[in-house]
């Protein structure tokens, strides 16, 4: 019964089959290293002349990146939400959290198992980390109604991760602490 079943597939494939042997296919150039021409000298390549300090440089010097990231210049309000580190607001807190180098916020959104399952990710967190995913729960609690926040605190990493999207609640939160 297979058989015969395999034949009159055969028989419906066959025309496809001279078809697609009908179309010449190229070859395609292997990608790895020695599958490439080798130098045959600096006659087959256009000339280069080398200029020292040029006067266009300046435009290049525009196009490469800076090795350090500039402070943020000094403003009441920033139009992004941003705001710099307020060091007078976070004098009397038992924990700090340190800006990335980016001078943002450590504060993410881990989204995992296809979008199911979002967690809080904070980094960078100084001193009473405790006290700090308890002001963190208790927020989360008051804010959102949610009775039951499931927390984990990597002591050694310097890390808190809190089950569910909390991230612009927290994130305004430490903004109000002056963190």
């Amino acid at each position: 019964m297979a058989f015969r079943s395999l034949i009159k597939l055969q028989k419906v494939l066959l025309p496809l089959n001279t078809i697609s042997r009908s179309i010449s296919i190229m070859p395609l150039k292997c990608g790895r290293f020695r599958s490439s021409e080798y130098f045959q000298g600096s006659e087959h390549h256009p000339d280069v002349e080398v200029i020292k300090n040029p006067p266009e440089w300046k435009y290049v010097e525009h196009l490469i990146g800076k090795k350090l990231i500039p402070q943020p210049e000094c403003k009441t309000e920033y139009s992004s939400g941003w705001q710099p580190q307020d060091p007078e607001k976070y004098k009397d807190l038992s924990y700090f959290i340190k800006r990335t180098r980016n001078y943002m916020l450590p504060v993410y959104l881990r989204i995992t198992y296809r979008g199911n399952r979002r967690i809080t990710f904070i980094k960078y967190i100084e001193g009473d980390i405790w006290k700090l995913e308890q002001e963190c729960i208790d927020l989360i609690k008051s804010k959102t109604n949610n009775n039951p926040q499931y927390s984990q605190i990597n002591e050694m990493n310097r890390t808190i991760k809190i089950k569910g999207d909390y991230v612009t609640l927290i994130q305004k939160y430490l903004y109000s602490k002056g963190l």
